[in-house]
């Protein structure tokens, strides 16, 4: 039970990065479109990515150890799918 608890946790905590650095990726999208400047990002809960690299439809946040399931989130609308949802 702690060990599915602490997985949990850690995926949470990513899941709550990556919609934060999306949700400003997107507003950057919408307000200047595909030249806009992507937000600066050093993850801290998520072991990946390292940076954003563009407004791709699609980027996967993966959480730090002991985490397992990654978060994806769309840069273009700030959108996410948070782990074990499909």
């Amino acid at each position: 039970a702690y060990q599915d608890y602490t997985i949990e946790s850690a995926e949470n905590a990513c899941a709550a990065e990556a919609k934060g650095v999306s949700n400003s990726a997107a507003v950057e999208y919408i307000t200047k479109g595909a030249s806009g400047s992507l937000p600066s990002y050093t993850p801290s809960a998520c072991s990946s990515p390292a940076s954003l690299a563009s407004f791709s439809v699609s980027q996967a946040f993966a959480p730090k150890s002991p985490g397992i399931d990654s978060t994806t989130c769309n840069l273009q609308t700030g959108s996410c799918t948070l782990p074990n949802e499909s």
